[in-house]
């Protein structure tokens, strides 16, 4: 691929944050100006910044469906300026058989018959090397993904947020910018046929409370919340344990593969928005509840939940750093064992022996479902992504160490980010923080973010802003301060070009890709070869006779 200097230019739409969002400024034909990708814009954009936008190959799997006035209409009943695509069958299917995931690519969106625009992403991985798939009956379960998992950002938008998960016969995609959330996704018993659609405009929001109490939580000492911390030297590789229940896997026709796609759909979409926070998850194990028995059977309070929580905790989770359990129990939210409590069960965490694992859980989780026919003989219907996505990220969030944005625990002065769950519980009746004047309430007017309660307001979370300044840094500064969380070293030597004969018994290694050119191995020798994320070999390669060949992915990136 063709590097060019530090910087990249690429359009990007002009405009000043109004009720527009990216689909209708582009419909309305913004002019574009350039932009820099920099050493100061986010992680997913920092990916393109040595990449030549030209040599980057643009996929177009969606067509643009024309819709009759009663399907607009049903439309509209759930969410304003929505768009229905085809998916361009046959060429998917190319795609996907011929398994052509390259490691980065422009993927385009149409808006109208003239508009579009285009996500540019990278491929990632989510599994760790390790990764196992068991169920509740004890029977391990030989999973191979299919398809791909890429994010990165909207072309021209460095702060921007991307996110798509590709299987063998569909495609589900997240992106965000200041102005909303935008899903595409299947829309359900059709044929083909995909919603892009802004999560800000539904017509009505899922539900969701969280069981964390953080009145009068405090921030760590060494934790000063007006520096904004950015990438160190050493960066935590956290593991990831998700137990999921019975029903999940009931709605999901009793298929253990069907659920393990829906659980790393939603894994692979929260890995992009931590990795934007500079943060690494992997998956480490799941385990499906095929047995009518789940640890949270039956539990309709968040009293219940708190005590089941307790009691599933220590059941101990070997060889991850966080259990996450989700679920679909009706009118519960989500809950977390202690805020930030990695490796500290004595300290106001649990205490259960040799366990080293933290834990929250996530009930409500399966994807909420939005019904465009509601007669009996029809099941036409879209998914809300971007809602469990957010559920599922602010619950992890707790666990790595951030109160909510309404805690009067923020800005060095014990106040808060935001007031959204502060107008909420005052609506409700509940008590309130002392931080809190009624009279003059923090609401963002963009949305907020992961650790906000915004979604009960007249905004929304925005992914686009991820966990915030604060939270980010508290929750990167938690990380790298748990010992029990595994590590591994972001410096990497620079590329080495090989261009003729390899004669040594050295490692030959490389942060991205190995080069080589034309070599030879000389009999006797057993070099080894070392990569990223990738080890590409070039030209006419050869091993004699006699000689020994590796290549060893060590995941240094």
């Amino acid at each position: 691929m063709k590097k060019i200097t530090s910087l990249i230019l690429f359009a990007l739409s002009v405009y000043n944050i109004t009720a527009q969002d990216l689909i209708e400024r582009l419909q309305d034909g913004f002019v574009t100006q350039s932009s820099v990708i920099t050493t100061e814009s986010s992680t997913l954009a920092q990916k393109f910044i040595n990449t030549d936008i030209k040599d980057m190959p643009v996929k177009d799997f969606f067509e643009l469906k024309t819709v009759d006035n009663q399907r607009q209409e049903d439309l509209r009943k759930s969410v304003d300026n929505a768009i229905v695509f085809d998916l361009k069958q046959s060429i998917f299917e190319d795609y996907t058989k011929a398994r052509l995931y390259e490691d980065q690519m422009i993927l385009r969106i149409p808006v109208d018959q003239e508009h579009y625009f285009d996500l540019m992403l990278e491929k990632g991985e989510v599994l760790d090397k390790n990764f196992r798939l068991v169920t509740s009956e004890g029977g391990r379960i030989d999973y191979k993904p299919e398809g791909a998992f890429y994010n990165g950002i909207i072309l021209g938008m460095p702060e921007s947020f991307a996110t798509v998960s590709i299987s063998a016969d569909k495609i589900e995609i997240v992106a965000s910018d200041p102005s909303g959330n935008y899903v595409i996704t299947e829309i359900k018993g059709s044929e083909s046929e995909y919603i892009l659609y802004n999560h800000f405009k539904l017509k009505e929001e899922p539900n969701f409370s969280c069981g964390v109490n953080d009145e009068g939580f405090v921030l760590p000492d060494n934790f000063d919340p007006t520096v904004v911390t950015t990438k160190k030297a050493v960066r935590r590789n956290v593991e990831v344990y998700i137990e999921v229940d019975y029903d999940i896997y009931t709605d999901h026709g009793n298929s253990t593969t069907a659920t393990m796609n829906y659980v790393l759909d939603l894994f692979r979409a929260s890995v992009s928005v931590f990795e934007k926070e500079q943060i690494s998850l992997r998956l480490n194990k799941v385990l499906i509840w095929t047995t009518n028995n789940d640890p949270f059977n039956g539990i309709n309070d968040f009293d219940d939940f708190s005590d089941d929580l307790t009691d599933w905790a220590c059941d101990g989770f070997s060889g991850a750093d966080i259990a996450h359990y989700i679920g679909t129990t009706e009118g519960i939210g989500g809950l977390a064992n202690g805020i930030g409590e990695f490796c500290d069960q004595e300290d106001g965490g649990i205490f259960c022996g040799d366990d080293n694992t933290s834990h929250c859980a996530s009930l409500g989780m399966d994807t909420p479902f939005i019904e465009l026919d509601g007669t009996a003989t029809s099941n036409l219907g879209y998914s809300v992504p971007t809602w469990e996505l957010y559920v599922f990220c602010h619950e992890m969030g707790h666990v790595f160490g951030s109160p909510h944005t309404h805690a009067c625990a923020w800005n060095g002065n014990s106040t808060q980010i935001d007031d959204c769950g502060n107008v909420d519980a005052l609506s409700n009746g509940d008590s309130t923080p002392s931080c809190f004047n009624s009279s003059s309430p923090i609401i963002p007017s963009n949305g907020g973010t992961i650790m906000s309660y915004c979604h009960l307001n007249t905004v929304d979370i925005n992914l686009s802003f991820g966990f915030g300044s604060q939270p980010g840094s508290l929750i990167r500064s938690v990380i790298n301060n748990s010992s029990c969380i595994g590590t591994y070293e972001l410096t990497c030597p620079e590329v080495q070009t090989i261009e003729s004969t390899v004669a040594t018994n050295g490692t030959f290694d490389a942060k991205k890709e190995i080069l080589i050119h034309d070599a030879t191995i000389s009999a006797g020798f057993e070099p080894t070869f070392t990569g990223g994320e990738k080890v590409d070999i070039y030209g006419e390669f050869s091993a004699p006779v006699g000689a020994n060949f590796r290549i060893t992915n060590t995941g240094c990136n």
